[in-house]
């Protein structure tokens, strides 16, 4: 285990393979590790100078949310392909549940990054079925072959020799099973491609549609987070000031600090939007304060059990 500071882990360098980060979960991790609570190192590869973070992106967002400078690591050697074929089996078994949007990506990653392997070998690296990933690999479009120059020069020739009497010439595609060897395909038959689909709906933890009508106050969730990472940001500087015993904080109070900025903290988040209001139905009423979008507070505390 090393510590790393965030500002040297690379996170954006393709190796991410959710279809979108979480963030209630990010939030939470947030306000537990403000608390003091203790999570599993995250795993990053080192490239030469570099560090690939390949499992922990929640935890690695939720640290620099609460301000900090490192996080603890455990440091693999590997290239960018390493970080991504351990990345795509990260959280099979552990973990925030993946999405079915979460399976999608990540079998269009091993797609991308290892397509000459079986549809089993990444049915076993993704954690999927394999006749998932068939279906997938029909519906993304074969990458372009790119001919040496030459060769496309002496089909150029061809042709125009042949004009009138093109040949075409259909190419065998191999790929690598999992006990290592190499077998040619048959042919796919030819695929549609799937039905164009809508546009996902947002919804709230409780399964419940958000209506269109409110959907611009519940997108501003993340205002409310912001709040607080800055209420947690200068909680921590201070108490880090004092720790430190810097005399810019010499007449501050820990424990007086500490229960302010907690109350303040309380209060801000309990106005996030939780969720549909199940009493109005997203209408307003006195129970979510006429939003129709409720807080988690108000959602434990106001609500009836027969309602939720």
């Amino acid at each position: 285990m090393k510590k790393i500071k965030l500002d040297e882990i690379i996170i954006d360098g393709g190796t991410q393979t959710r279809a979108a980060l979480n963030e209630d979960t990010i939030s939470d991790y947030a306000e537990a590790m403000t608390e003091g609570a203790k999570f599993p190192t995250v795993v990053v590869f080192a490239s030469g100078t570099a560090y690939l973070l390949a499992d922990g992106f929640h935890r690695f967002m939720a640290a620099r949310r609460c301000g900090w400078l490192d996080i603890d690591c455990n440091v693999k050697t590997g290239s960018k392909l390493d970080a991504i074929k351990y990345a795509l089996g990260a959280n099979n078994v552990h973990g925030l549940r993946r999405t079915n949007a979460d399976k999608r990506r990540g079998v269009e990653i091993a797609l991308k990054e290892f397509g000459k392997l079986s549809d089993q070998a990444i049915a076993d690296m993704c954690g999927v079925g394999r006749n998932y990933v068939l279906d997938i690999r029909h519906e993304i479009p074969p990458q372009p072959v790119v001919k040496p120059q030459v060769e496309i020069q002496e089909n150029q020739c061809l042709q125009d020799f042949h004009e009138n009497q093109p040949v075409a010439k259909q190419q065998v595609e191999k790929r690598i099973g999992v006990d290592g060897k190499e077998r040619s395909m048959p042919a796919p038959p030819r695929d549609p491609g799937p039905p164009p689909t809508p546009p996902a709906q947002e919804k709230d933890p409780n399964g419940k549609v958000i209506p269109a009508k409110l959907l611009s106050l519940w997108r501003r969730r993340q205002e409310i987070q912001d709040f607080c990472t800055q209420i947690s940001r200068i909680r921590t500087t201070i108490e880090q000031g004092v720790e430190d015993k810097d005399k810019l904080f010499a007449e501050a109070n820990p424990q007086s600090v500490k229960a302010a900025l907690d109350q303040a903290y309380t209060a801000i988040k309990a106005t996030m939007p939780y969720c549909l209001c199940p009493s109005c139905q997203g209408e307003g009423c006195r129970a979510c304060a006429h939003r129709g979008l409720i807080g988690k507070f108000r959602f434990d505390t106001v609500i009836p059990e027969e309602l939720k």
